[in-house]
């Protein structure tokens, strides 16, 4: 299946049931190894469900579907990182228009993919520009725009080969402020610099020193909780209680008897599950309540996709 980090850096990795077609491009196109992005791509397109699984066992893996409420719920889904990054920076280039044109065209002539692009305002009408490309194309990139920066007067081109690309994913983050400054805490708080940053609706990637990521992939998955279910204490007991019941904490559920939750056998879509499962309750015997607690959000997101439909 896919999980929520690298299992071989982090130990306490989490298997995913169920993530978006959405974030797994994302996670596959920044340095997970689970899926092709092409294979993400054609299954999005298609509404086709993919199962990712283990070929020697019988274990459920995860399913990679569309974007339901309760994904939308997850702070983070998941951490990865690429270590086939290089960075390049143009200092004291001329800041006018046309000259980003001049960089980049030869670069895009030489079949070399370019990824993060920052451009910094210096005094006096110049700029530097600093951008990343695969390590594996960083010669032949540093000799195409050492010429370059001879023809546009740029001052010097200089290169880093030992940086890695650290990135988190989750499609909460278009609803949920302040992921981003956490994550930029969580590295600073253990002295990791970052050097560039670039942000899309669902993820966040910092670039860093190569030396500190299995550190900043193992803070990060601690700090969002990835061993566990990460929802937002409110959206946990949203999806897991009636709202109108919510007077109390921790998760604003009163304390109420036992009530046993079974799935019927067929779909019945009057019923109160929003995937169609039809539900029952009943009181278990005993006078005694039992607090119904919030934290059952990982049974509540398994009754909602034991289907892929």
């Amino acid at each position: 299946g896919v999980y929520t980090t690298d299992p071989n850096i982090c130990t306490n990795a989490r298997k995913i049931d169920r993530i978006s077609y959405d974030e797994m491009l994302e996670l596959a196109s920044l340095g997970a190894k689970v899926l092709d992005i092409r294979a993400v791509g054609l299954a999005k397109r298609f509404g086709v469900p993919v199962h990712v699984r283990s070929t020697f066992t019988d274990t459920i893996g995860t399913w990679v579907v569309e974007e339901d409420k309760i994904m939308e719920s997850l702070l983070v889904s998941g951490i990865t990182y690429s270590k086939k990054e290089a960075r390049i920076t143009i200092k004291t280039v001329p800041d006018q228009p046309g000259i980003a044109a001049k960089i980049f065209l030869p670069i895009s002539d030489a079949g070399i993919l370019v990824d993060m692009i920052i451009q910094n305002t210096r005094d006096g009408k110049l700029t530097d520009m600093t951008f990343t490309v695969p390590r594996t194309d960083y010669d032949r990139a540093m000799a195409i725009l050492r010429k370059v920066a001879q023809e546009i007067g740029a001052e010097a081109v200089t290169g880093d080969r030992d940086i890695a690309k650290v990135s988190i994913v989750g499609v909460g983050m278009r609803n949920h402020p302040g992921i981003a400054s956490t994550m930029f805490q969580i590295l600073a708080n253990e002295g990791i610099n970052m050097m560039m940053v670039s942000t899309s609706e669902i993820k966040v990637s910092c670039i860093i020193a190569e030396k500190y990521t299995e550190l900043a992939v193992r803070c990060l998955h601690d700090a969002f909780a990835l061993d566990k279910d990460n929802l937002p204490l409110e959206d946990a007991c949203r999806l897991w209680h009636a709202p109108s019941n919510c007077t109390t904490p921790p998760c604003g559920m009163a304390p109420r008897p036992r009530i046993s939750i079974s799935r019927s056998k067929t779909r019945s879509r009057s019923a109160a599950s929003s995937t169609g499962w039809a539900l029952t309750s009943s009181r278990a015997a005993g006078p005694a309540p039992t607090p119904w607690l919030w934290t059952s959000s990982t049974a509540c997101r398994r009754w909602n996709s034991s289907a892929p439909a």
